[in-house]
């Protein structure tokens, strides 16, 4: 018999709860869920079971009541360490999306596939240790795997100099990897001046967004969608609070019309970091393990990921499902996005830099 399970009957005994014969098993990727047709009636008994299981098993158990009608859900981290899901496993090249995003495996053990178009951006979140940088640059391999340099351009923040500087020479890139704060805000005053201009010239054409224009137009006229990666936004908005919140807000409120999308990445998901009008214009998430409950309520506006197990556990949740989803996203190792970056690199093109965000970058924003 499952040694778990009988750990768990002679707990609920050893504390006079009568758990009955019928006891329904819920598994899946993360975690066991062992259904119980029983009632307890005081918090502290619930916190002495909890415990004395958690000590027999030596394992993050909760125990969750009501889980279904008449019945209480002991929950239990699975024994065995979780296999990583390779991004090479689950991803694929033609999937009919304008900027696919093959993020991970649900708890269902379904591919979750979303269009970055349609969250129109991303805020990212996770403790170190959490696997929030490797799930960062796991999107951005989604991103270059399926898309060309003349689809797709991207501007990458990196502060730390380390995370993403593995894609500097990438032919999708408007600039250099940005390593510096007075760049990074340079960077977003570029991206509201070009927002501006693209609505000038799909006003001019009468079309209401970016796909209608391009479908329309020129192939060699087309606009390539931005974009733009930020990752530690904590260190910019430490230097820059004013100025980034305007730009931050400005650009996520309207620039999903015209093909630029951000994603914003941090450590810290407080809130003076995400400020509301950034979360209020940025309603898709992706939560990994976090520091503590007040964390959680910054970055998914409810509890949850200060119980996540870390190594790529997280919460994920779009304006089109009101319903968070738990998946576990894919690992991307260094020699992948060596590869890949390798491959792209042989095709022969080169990086071709925006001479107006060159200028920015060089001179600054007058």
């Amino acid at each position: 018999m499952d040694t778990t399970l009988e750990i768990i009957k002679d707990t609920f005994n050893k504390y006079n709860v009568d758990i009955g014969c019928e006891i329904e098993i819920e598994k899946n990727y993360f975690e066991t869920i062992y259904i119980l047709k029983t009632y307890i009636e005081t918090k502290a008994t619930i916190n002495k079971i909890k415990n004395f299981i958690n000590f027999r098993l030596n394992r993050n158990v909760e125990i969750i009541l009501p889980y279904k009608e008449d019945s209480i859900g002991v929950k239990i981290k699975n024994a065995y360490e979780r296999t990583p899901i390779y991004f090479k496993d689950i991803i694929e090249t033609d999937s009919g999306l304008y900027l696919p995003l093959f993020l991970g495996l649900n708890s269902r053990n379904e591919k979750v596939i979303v269009d970055m178009i349609n969250l129109p951006h991303l805020l990212v979140a996770g403790a170190t240790g959490s696997g929030k940088s490797v799930g960062l640059r796991t999107i951005i391999a989604n991103l270059i795997f399926n898309k060309t340099p003349d689809e797709l351009k991207l501007i990458l923040i990196d502060k730390k100099k380390v995370e993403l500087t593995a894609f500097e020479n990438l032919p999708h890139l408007l600039a250099p990897v940005i390593t510096d704060d007075r760049n990074a805000m340079n960077v977003l005053c570029y991206l509201y001046e070009e927002m501006k201009a693209r609505f000038n010239k799909l006003s001019k054409a009468n079309n209401r967004n970016i796909e209608d224009y391009n479908s329309q137009i020129d192939s060699k006229k087309k606009l390539p969608y931005i974009v733009v990666v930020i990752d530690e936004l904590h260190n910019l908005m430490a230097t820059s609070k004013k100025e980034c919140d305007f730009y931050l807000s400005q650009i996520a409120s309207m620039s999903r019309a015209v093909g630029i999308h951000l994603i914003l990445s941090t450590q810290r998901p407080s809130a003076d970091v995400l400020a509301g009008t950034i979360r209020a214009n940025i309603p898709s998430r992706l939560a990994f393990k976090v520091a503590s409950r007040i964390n959680s309520n910054i970055i998914l506006d409810q509890a949850g990921a200060e119980k996540l197990y870390g190594k790529g556990d997280a919460l994920f949740i779009t304006p089109d499902h009101n319903e968070i989803e738990r998946l576990q996203v894919a690992y991307t190792t260094d020699e992948n996005i060596k590869s890949i970056c390798d491959f792209i690199e042989g095709q022969g093109i080169k990086p071709k830099y925006d001479d107006k965000l060159m200028n920015y970058l060089e001179e600054g924003f007058e």
